[in-house]
């Protein structure tokens, strides 16, 4: 006797699937010819706002919630994983349910949520397939961890507290859709399997030889093996809060932008966010595949595989998308030979699409370090098709570089509705700081440091966490012969000398800077400009634009700008006004020590003997009597109308950097004839001009400091009598 075949999924009721900013069509019960295997997909981005509902509708709506709840509990003793997590959602849902109320958009979250739950119950009820057991388990942990996060919080008030603060109700709404996309995925799982059994097992091992032939890049995975070579980890807990909330948030907007980009210095943490992103993504069910790029490992470091490996892993976390890329692969077999756009198109957007609608809209794939692939051009190839496909695909890709020229040039160039952009070394330095003591003080927590000497270490980090990580590794390595305090002391010591210390920090500093100066495409001609503009900002007393940097450096700005692009991981070029300033005071400190930085490095008192010297040609070509154009000057300096405008308007931002810092540069540049003739020249020629820009800019003790130290010098060079 054949068994009865299982009954069909119950009707659609007649309602809205609710997302922020999303809508969703009515669906008739008599007239839909959608399958209804699941519910309804969104079908526009910009829809009228939800009306109000009264409070009988409200309560029918959340009354349909429990009773469909209390169904899935009976199926959920076929799946022993779930039991636990539907009686955890109960107390939630009565959580819910007490603080949301009040919000218009009240039933349409409860009408959205029912769907959710009968759409899982009709597939529980019908189907356990063995195959899929584990990953429901691994499932259902996440939404039980999602639960945990709330249930802690409210401990003390219990489930029935009335009103939440609205941070409080914004991670509550933040929660549910989570749990919402778990559960979601664990019915597409059910109906992926379906389609899954129904091709035969030779069918089966065919598709998996296919994705065979991508030739993914295994080691690519944020935490496969290479991560403990590389010392990959997650952040210390309670550490860049901020940063991970926001793009955590991120992630769980399915209205979001669709590319986030992480920009950041050289040792500004980067790759630790995403490791950290990437594992919460996980665990969460939302991570679609991850490659952390590396130099360490040639395969990790080419960008010509970033896109198979995505497809990949993709394949392995979607039954949908893996049988969909298997009909790509059978219909273009060759399809690795082919440029980045069209392995893209074929393999990714081709595939997505014809799936839309069966994933989950929170799916993120993760590309760290995009800048360290070994072809810079190739990179920026994977972001232009990114930018031309990723609007329409139903996933997000969150991709983490420094800000080399050719990527920075490409993301800053896109429309801002296309992406996000942090750039980590813009953050407040106070949070920045507090986020790396306690981090020095969870890695150093034997050595039971004081609170001066965490302070301390903080403040020598700046921004970097490179820098504190470094720090850590040189004061307490896994070696029980090194005296930590010793080292301690050492690292604390302005005056310290150590081969070992600065190690790291080295290696990183010299693979930028070999990169930026010694590329091959060069002219020795412009190594020189480069190593020119890179020492006239090392040396400059502030941060200065890129044209009182050209001035100094007697270069066109044209010129200096062009420089300054492939030096942009170890000096600061800011977005809002152009100025230019070493990221850390250890990048100074190396470029002066020659035996660290070797070519590279600054001979600091040849370059401000070079520099002294630019101050003065500035003076000399703009300095003149009554620069201002004042009418009298009887009339005090606060009676004079637009003055301040006068000011900006005569007295150019690389003349006052030279009437405010030629005295610095004279007295770090050592005893020259040149400059002494100089010197003499300007004091006998010019030096009224000088103190009255000093005066108008307000800085005449400045003056007075600077006269002092020239006459120092003199004393000291021995040639003014």
């Amino acid at each position: 006797m054949e068994p009865n075949p299982p009954p069909p999924p119950p009707p659609k009721r007649k309602r809205f699937r609710w997302y922020p900013k999303f809508s969703f069509k009515r669906q008739k019960d008599n007239t839909s010819s959608q399958s209804q295997s699941r519910p309804p997909s969104p079908t526009t981005r910009a829809s009228p706002p939800a009306q109000p509902s009264n409070p009988a509708t409200r309560d029918a709506a959340w009354d349909a919630v429990k009773t469909t709840l209390r169904g899935l509990k009976r199926s959920a003793e076929l799946v022993p994983a779930l039991s636990t997590v539907f009686d955890g959602l109960e107390w939630f849902l009565g959580l819910f349910e007490a603080n949301t109320r009040h919000r218009h958009d009240f039933q349409q979250l409860a009408d959205h949520l029912n769907i959710t739950l009968e759409f899982l119950q009709g597939h529980l009820a019908n189907s356990t397939s063995v195959e899929i057991t584990g990953i429901i388990k691994d499932i259902a942990e996440a939404v039980q961890k999602e639960l945990d996060s709330i249930r802690p919080q409210q401990s003390q008030s219990g489930p029935s507290r009335p009103i939440l603060t609205p941070f409080e109700e914004d991670k509550l709404i933040g929660c549910y859709r989570r749990v919402d996309q778990l559960l979601h995925r664990i019915a597409q799982l059910e109906i992926g399997m379906g389609a899954w059994k129904a091709a035969n097992a030779a069918n089966a091992s065919l598709i998996e030889a296919r994705l065979d032939k991508l030739k993914p890049v295994e080691l690519a995975t944020y935490n496969s093996m290479i991560s403990e070579k590389v010392n990959r980890r997650a952040c210390t807990a309670n550490t860049r809060e901020k940063v991970l909330r926001e793009v955590n948030t991120w992630a769980d907007d399915p209205n979001a932008e669709k590319i986030y980009w992480l920009d950041g210095m050289a040792g500004t943490g980067k790759t630790t966010i995403a490791y950290t992103l990437a594992k919460a993504l996980q665990s969460r069910g939302q991570l679609s595949a991850s490659f952390f790029c590396t130099r360490t490992d040639p395969k990790c470091r080419d960008a010509s595989q970033i896109v198979p490996t995505i497809a990949y892993q993709l394949a392995h976390v979607s039954t949908p998308f893996r049988l969909a890329l298997g009909r790509a692969l059978e219909k273009n077999p060759g399809v690795g030979s082919l440029d980045i756009a069209a392995q893209f198109e074929k393999i990714l957007k081709d595939p997505l699409l014809e799936i839309k609608g069966k994933m989950s809209d929170n799916m993120v794939v993760v590309v760290d370090a995009l800048d360290e692939c070994n072809d810079s051009s190739i990179a920026v190839r994977v972001l232009d098709v990114l930018f031309r496909f990723a609007s329409t695909l139903p996933i997000k890709f969150f991709v983490t570089s420094r800000p080399e020229p050719e990527i920075h040039k490409k993301m800053t160039s896109q429309d801002q509705n296309a992406r996000l952009i942090m750039r980590l070394h813009d953050i407040e330095q106070s949070l920045v700081q507090a986020d790396i003591e306690l981090y020095l003080r969870e890695e150093l927590l034997a050595m039971s440091l004081s609170s001066t000497q965490l302070k301390q270490l903080a403040e020598l980090a700046g921004n970097l966490f490179i820098f504190a990580a470094t720090a850590v590794r040189y004061i307490s390595p896994d070696d029980d012969t090194i005296d930590s305090d010793e080292r301690l002391e050492t690292m604390l010591s302005v005056d310290a000398k150590s081969d070992k210390k600065f190690e790291h920090i080295n290696v990183l500093y010299f693979t930028i800077l070999n990169a930026a100066i010694n590329d091959p495409k060069l002219e020795p001609k412009e190594r020189d400009r480069r190593l020119l503009v890179l020492w006239t900002a090392v040396c400059a007393r502030e941060q200065v634009s890129v044209e009182t940097l050209a001035a100094l450096a007697g270069l066109k700005s044209s010129l200096v700008l062009g420089a300054l692009q492939p030096l942009r991981s170890v000096l600061h070029i800011s977005e809002h006004n152009s100025l230019v300033s070493t990221l850390h005071a250890s990048f100074p400190d190396y470029m002066f020590d020659r035996d660290r930085s070797g070519d590279f490095g600054c001979d600091e008192k040849t370059h401000n003997q070079f520099m002294v010297g630019r101050c003065f040609e500035i003076m000399k070509g703009q300095l003149k009597f009554n620069i201002c154009n004042l009418e009298s000057s009887f009339l005090r300096d606060e009676n004079v109308p637009g003055l301040k405008t006068r000011i900006e308007q005569n007295i150019s931002r690389e003349l006052f950097y030279a009437c405010r810092y030629w005295t610095d540069h004279l007295e770090l540049a050592g005893t020259l004839n040149e400059i002494h003739k100089t010197l003499e020249e300007f004091l006998s020629q010019r030096l009224l001009f000088w103190m009255e820009v000093l005066n108008l800019k307000e800085c005449m003790v400045a003056g007075v400091l600077g006269l002092v130290k020239a006459q120092a010098w003199l004393v000291v060079s021995n040639e003014f009598e």
